[in-house]
């Protein structure tokens, strides 16, 4: 009794029903219980109930047969944890020679663990697509998984132990295992990166790569583990994006005009070139600022309502103005939202142009269409639309007085002179007619010797007489084209009244009717 209470294993005697009859001290500090309180218990108690039949049916045949029986099996310890035991159970016979059960365990749980664990890892290794290859120092193959076995053409049950890592490496992973990769893990324990090495076919196989060193109880590393990926699929992916970004890239800098990508948050994620010159900043000041920060507030406010459109998915093309430090610039603008693979608009990307010039080329065509191109002032067309824009403007049409006017005596000008001093005349007399009106009235040329003068806010109509009379002195003051002194007249009709949306074309027919008055009762004089 002394010898086993000095063991450090697990010793017990049980009598063949499993009552404890004996324990060693170690034994009870295993079960933290005195060996008081364990003798009269029964040891089927302390194992897992899990286990517990398979544990009976082997002491019975111990007991029966007399032949020991080794096992593992799981035992209960205080706080209700368990640990693994190994035992060794043989049949003793007691003082009366009556059976005894003796049993010698020792304490596995770390090796079972250690066990477990280690089937876990190989169970994910042998089904894992990734390719794990574990070698010595020198790099000499003492594992491969089942992926890198097929991958290298190397059979299932095929022996590894006399190859080598490098013998499937490229040149450059080899030199850069001996530089770098093998000093960076000796120092640190890991290292991540890329390598490639050549598959069984000898084709080059990129792949994501991630070499782990094994140190032993002193910290020496003493064997390696790699885990490797193919990323040749990713590596073609990221070329093509590449490929495809530099197309974008190119395009959007051939592109006349500006482009700006601009995520939810309204902040510019990229933009072109022309956007750079036509903010006046370069990219690295403007990517991460929100839209209101690079264009101010103005400008913000006026381009906000289609964001926000573009932002709830809906392509917008929209013109507006654009406030700059010196000058008033017109855009071209459209918005084309962006959506993510889910289909949620991940933001927009914003093309414009500048049509500045564009537009004012526009309005001085407009202007030279609704010019008489002898006299410069408004032709019959630009006359009519100087009406129309004054009918629909409220605070003008009330108060208009309107005179229709042609020349007396100017026939016989061009039948004696000819066209050439006839246009002249007429220059003269456009230019006398420009006097007489303020710069907000209208005067026009509607054909040959036909004029007519708008005159905007009239309050009292004894304005327009006076301005119908200055006309009738006008054309009646000589002119002198060349050497020639001409002499003409003017007949003026004069109409006072609204020029709402649908009266200012009765308003001309009035003033047509007064010019006739006026010829009729002896012309160059005006009638109202």
């Amino acid at each position: 009794k002394a010898i086993l209470d000095e063991q450090s294993e697990l010793v017990s005697l049980a009598a063949p029903d499993g009552t404890i009859t004996y324990v060693n001290p170690s034994y009870a500090r295993h079960f933290g219980l005195t060996e008081s309180q364990l003798i009269g218990t029964n040891l089927f108690d302390h194992v897992l109930p899990a286990d517990r039949q398979e544990v009976r049916d082997k002491i019975a045949r111990v007991m029966e047969t007399g032949v020991p029986v080794v096992n593992e099996n799981r035992m209960l310890v205080p706080q209700g944890t368990e640990c693994w035991v190994a035992w060794t159970n043989r049949l003793q016979r007691g003082p009366h020679g009556e059976p005894l059960l003796h049993s010698v365990g020792r304490d596995v749980t770390e090796r079972k663990q250690l066990e477990d664990a280690l089937r876990e890892l190989t169970t994910i290794f042998d089904n894992t697509t990734d390719y794990v290859i574990q070698t010595g120092l020198r790099g000499n193959i003492t594992y491969l998984n089942p992926a890198a076995r097929a991958v290298l053409g190397i059979a299932p049950d095929a022996p590894v132990t006399s190859m080598r890592f490098s013998d499937f490496n490229t040149p450059e992973t080899n030199e850069r295992l001996a530089k770098v990769i093998i000093p960076a893990v000796n120092e640190k324990g890991i290292w991540l990166g890329e390598t490639v090495f050549h598959a069984g076919d000898g084709r080059p196989l990129p792949v994501s790569h991630m070499v782990i060193g094994h140190r032993d109880k002193q910290g020496r590393v003493t064997r390696y583990s790699g885990i490797m990926r193919d990323i040749t699929q990713e590596l073609a992916s990221k070329r093509e994006q590449q490929r495809q970004a530099a197309t974008l890239r190119a395009i959007t800098e051939a592109i006349p005009g500006f482009v700006a990508v601009i995520d939810t948050d309204r902040r510019y994620r990229f933009v072109n070139s022309g956007f750079e010159r036509w903010v006046g900043q370069p990219r690295g000041q403007i990517i991460g600022k929100t839209v209101a920060e690079v264009l101010g507030p103005v400008n913000y406010a006026a381009s906000l309502p289609w964001m926000e459109r573009a932002l709830a998915g809906e392509s917008v093309s929209f013109e507006r103005v654009h406030e700059g430090h010196a000058v008033t610039r017109h855009l071209a603008m459209s918005y084309i939202p962006m959506f993510g693979e889910d289909g949620r608009v991940e933001g927009f990307i914003g093309v414009g142009q500048d049509i500045t010039e564009h537009r004012q080329e526009e309005g001085r065509l407009l202007e030279l269409s609704q010019r008489d191109p002898l006299t410069g002032l408004l032709n019959r067309s630009g006359f009519e639309q100087f009406l129309e824009r004054l009918a629909h403007d409220p605070l003008a049409h009330q108060g208009v007085a309107l005179l229709y006017l042609d020349l007396d005596h100017f026939k016989p000008v061009n039948d004696t002179h000819g066209h050439r001093v006839g246009d002249q005349l007429l220059q003269q007399f456009a230019e006398r007619l420009q006097g007489t009106v303020r710069p907000s009235d209208a005067v026009a040329r509607l054909g040959g010797d036909e004029f007519a003068i708008v005159l905007v806010g009239m309050r009292d109509p004894a304005h327009a007489d006076a301005v119908a009379d200055k006309v009738v002195s006008a054309a009646r003051a000589p002119f002198t084209v060349g050497e020639l002194t001409l002499h003409i007249g003017a007949s003026v009709g004069v109409a006072f009244g609204d020029v709402g949306p649908a009266g200012w074309r009765e308003l001309l027919e009035r003033a047509d009717t007064r010019l006739y008055q006026a010829k009729a009762e002896g012309r160059g004089r005006y009638a109202v």
